[in-house]
């Protein structure tokens, strides 16, 4: 045991033991929680264990500022990020120097806390660095010529990392500089008149240590709350220096320097939070539109900030002060103050909402003279179909329903990319043909965008549908805008409002995706749904019919610009039972909260709301519906233009050669059946009900394939389904996100050309060939 005894109190072993940076590391282990919390949740972003299938880490990784991903962009993210290792250090400086009294005799008090307290930031930036050039090595900078190209752009933008975290801990550090103090600047001698002095008089440890440390009831929490044992200390980056004992100072004057070193870090605090009302109040200004990555480091630094100041402010009482300002917002929300609705832009929340219940479904889903005058209006519009796709009155042209999924960006841009392909293998056909698209999220907004310029190109002939310019557009970020906007509005200052004629919104994530997809696709969407009421009806272009998920009940609402009764048509008398509502038209629901005049881009949104990525949008009814993505109930969208089909059947048939549905995938259909994963303690917790909802899209398969069987025995004509799949290299997966690497974009476009999908479009010119 002596021996031991001799070991541990050896002068090494206790230099070592008790060396500064380890004894903090320790001390935020086993007392600052708050503090690792925010470093282990951006760490988890930052690596890409968490978030990466939504394309949350390309925030990090790819940061884009003014459009470009550049030195400048990672200059303004490592700007942010040095803002938040600086709010790091003040917080626990503020936390725990009390714990260090040594710190009060040394010059530079707080860099030289912070120099020992960056154990833990150098392990985030080392990890981040490494998982940055990782990324755009494989991801960003694959298509350079050789690898001292790779090399330098990589080594470039980390030197605009570097020097935005310098550009920020510098001015930083030397504020604190210029007017922290340490014990011997308060006294007003210098060091070498104090030790002269000390030698003369007695030391008053023992005093001290019979007072319990009276002087750390600057910040102390309680009198069990012992001072940290401390031997040596980093004094810079190349030099390690023994600590100076501190027990023989004046407590008041320890005191004063801590208290003012303390007020300097408020200062600091104050300023950093009137930056991020600032960035909120004016982030749709171009020049402070800073790269969402930024964004979040920010929003992460003001709120250490906040939750350490009450910490440090409350102690022991923080806990309780969390729970009741928890309920305190949970009233606040149930009374409606706090309470914020994502609506839908062009409608009218300012007058009576419409009823919505099972009586005024009824009267619209259960009348045959609504349904019989909504199926005869669609059939004159197969006239005009019709007559645009044939030479002679007896020809019979193949009917197209084209079905898309969602998924995102990367659904946006390859249903863009494979219908301007397709198109171009028939000639132009394939649209002529179409007379119907249905689907779900980002697939929707691809479809939209080149409908809407196949519909400009008939009366502007500058307009080339086969431009790479507007497959470029469709792949630009939208991810950005989003998480910005979710950080410094959303659940903070959501004061910002916008005008639309009489009508007032306020500005939130759901109008800075609609905003941003607008600006990257120059306008051209920029419409309202009852702008395409007379192309369609016209058959200038496919009609769109759009079916987002009541979140209230589970219905679908069907959003399109001509009526559709048809779709939700339910009578007992055909039913043979009860009626069931299974769907809502929305202009006919919402006709007079002014539907035809709510944006399309909003329309779009509704179809694409994603849980926390976009929110739920309230429309304006009693009770107040809420929707979400239209991938919940079908993300494929067969069933719906299989409804629109059997409406229609009768006319179909007599006038048509055949049906074909084109089915735009944004994965395979046919995978093979994988083994079984292995047992664990939280497999066993969430199956089976994981993996339900892991096959949910599978079982929508299932039940379109269904559908289509039972479809072929009641058509009495052709019916032929054509698979457009979305292919990608082994091990490479894409996100479901707004935001679509150099490398995504670069699979998704050459897919379109893969043996497979060209033999599918082959096969789909030579059907349409045999209609003429």
């Amino acid at each position: 045991m002596s021996f031991l005894k001799k070991v541990w109190n050896h002068q090494i072993v206790q230099r070592t033991l008790y060396f500064f940076p380890l004894r903090l590391l320790v001390l935020h282990f086993k007392k600052n929680y708050i503090l690792l919390f925010f470093w282990v949740a951006l760490g988890s972003f930052a690596t890409g264990a968490v978030g990466q299938g939504y394309g949350v880490p390309y925030l990090f990784w790819d940061p884009e500022y003014m459009g470009r991903v550049d030195f400048w962009s990672f200059m303004i993210l490592g700007f942010a990020l040095g803002g938040f290792i600086m709010a790091f250090h003040i917080s626990s400086y503020i936390q725990n120097a009390y714990r260090f009294p040594f710190l009060a005799t040394v010059s530079k008090p707080f860099f030289k806390y912070s120099l020992n307290n960056s154990i833990i930031p150098g392990i985030f930036l080392a990890l981040y660095f490494y998982k940055i050039a990782e990324f755009q090595f494989k991801n960003e900078l694959f298509l350079l010529e050789n690898n001292l190209q790779v090399s330098s752009q990589i080594a470039w933008d980390m030197a605009g990392l570097v020097s935005g975290i310098l550009l920020f801990m510098i001015p930083g550090h030397s504020y604190f500089l210029a007017l922290s103090r340490n014990i011997f600047k308060v006294i007003g001698v210098s060091e070498e008149d104090l030790r002269k002095k000390d030698k003369k008089k007695k030391k008053t440890i023992q005093v001290l240590m019979q007072k319990n440390l009276e002087w750390r009831h600057v910040n102390a929490p309680r009198e069990s709350d012992y001072e940290w044992k401390v031997v040596t200390y980093m004094v810079n980056w190349f030099k390690i220096g023994l600590t100076r004992d501190s027990d023989h100072y004046d407590k008041e004057v320890v005191q004063k320097v801590f208290r003012q070193n303390h007020m300097i870090a408020v200062v600091f605090e104050m300023v950093a939070v009137i930056t991020f009302l600032i960035f909120g109040g004016y982030r749709e200004t171009p020049t402070l539109n800073i790269p969402a990555g930024a964004i979040i480091f920010l929003t992460s630094t003001m709120v250490l900030m906040l939750t350490s100041a009450i910490h440090s402010a409350l102690r022991g009482w923080s806990t309780i002060f969390l729970i009741v300002t928890i309920i305190g917002v949970h009233f606040l929300v149930y009374k409606g103050v706090l309470q914020y609705e994502s609506r839908a832009y062009g409608m009218n929340y300012d007058d009576a909402p419409a009823i919505y219940n099972l009586d005024s479904l009824t009267n619209v889903q259960q009348s045959f003279t609504i349904y019989e005058k909504d199926v005869n209006h669609h059939h004159e519009i197969l006239k005009k179909w019709k007559l645009k796709n044939t030479d002679r009155k007896s020809d019979k042209p193949k009917l197209v329903l084209v079905c898309v999924t969602g998924g995102g960006a990367r659904s946006a841009l390859w249903s863009y990319k494979v219908m301007q392909v397709a198109d171009s293998i028939t000639n132009g056909e394939l649209m002529k043909h179409t007379q119907l698209i249905s689907g779900a999220s980002g697939g929707m907004f691809g479809l939209a965008y080149w409908r809407e310029l196949y519909l400009r190109s008939q009366t502007d002939s500058t307009i080339n549908l086969n431009s790479q310019e507007y497959v470029t557009r469709m792949g630009m970020d939208l991810l950005n805008p989003i998480t910005t906007s979710l950080a410094v509005n959303d659940w903070f200052i959501r004061f910002q409002k916008f005008r639309d004629g009489t009508y007032i919104y306020s500005k939130d994530r759901g109008y800075a995706l609609e905003k941003q997809f607008n600006d990257n696709t120059l306008g051209i969407v920029d419409k309202r749904l009852g702008d395409y009421a007379i192309p369609e009806q016209e058959a200038l272009i496919p009609m769109m019919l759009f079916s987002p998920s009541i979140i209230n009940d589970g219905r679908s609402l069907y959003i399109c610009s001509q009526p559709i009764a048809h779709l939700t048509f339910n009578h007992p008398n055909i039913l043979k039972g009860q009626a069931l509502q299974s769907a809502v038209e929305f202009r006919r629901l919402l006709k007079n909260q002014d539907a035809d005049n709510v944006w399309f881009s909003s329309v779009l949104r509704m179809n694409a709301t994603f849980p926390f990525i976009s929110p739920a949008v309230s429309l304006p009814s009693d009770p107040v519906i809420e929707v979400m993505d239209a991938g919940f109930r079908d993300t494929y969208g067969a069933s719906l233009a299989l409804k629109h089909l059997y409406a229609i059947r009768k006319w179909v048939e007599q006038n048509t050669s055949g049906v074909i549905i084109l089915q735009i995938r944004d994965s395979k259909k046919i995978e093979p059946i994988g083994p079984n994963e292995m047992r664990s303690l939280f497999k066993m917790m969430s199956n089976p009900l994981g993996h339900i909802y892991d096959n949910l899209f599978v079982m929508q398969d299932y039940n379109n394939d269904d559908l289509t069987v039972y479809a072929q025995d009641w058509l009495n004509t052709d019916l032929e389904v054509i698979d457009l799949e979305l292919t990608r290299p082994e091990l490479e997966d894409i996100s479901l996100s707004w935001h679509l690497t150099t490398k995504e974009k670069t699979i998704i476009e050459r897919s379109a050309y893969n043996e497979k999908n060209q033999a599918a479009m082959k096969h789909l010119n030579e059907l349409l060939l045999e209609s003429k």
